[in-house]
């Protein structure tokens, strides 16, 4: 039986924009991900207080 092997690989953001209608996501291996805010009510209904949030990485995954 064969088995395929993956390496896991480490990809983090390093753009993220959220207009009216989406979020898109600019990755640091260049690859784009965008979906619709439709799917993340929360942000979706938000209030946009918080414009010019910086998320770093490293204190989210610490908590």
């Amino acid at each position: 039986m064969n088995t395929l092997k993956t390496k896991i690989q480490v990809v983090r953001a390093q753009n993220i924009v959220v207009t009216d209608n989406s979020i898109t996501v600019d990755l640091d291996d260049r690859r784009t991900i965008s979906a619709p805010l439709a799917w993340y009510p929360r942000l979706l209904h938000g209030k946009p207080d918080l414009e010019h949030f910086e998320s770093d990485y490293k204190t989210r995954r610490k908590r």
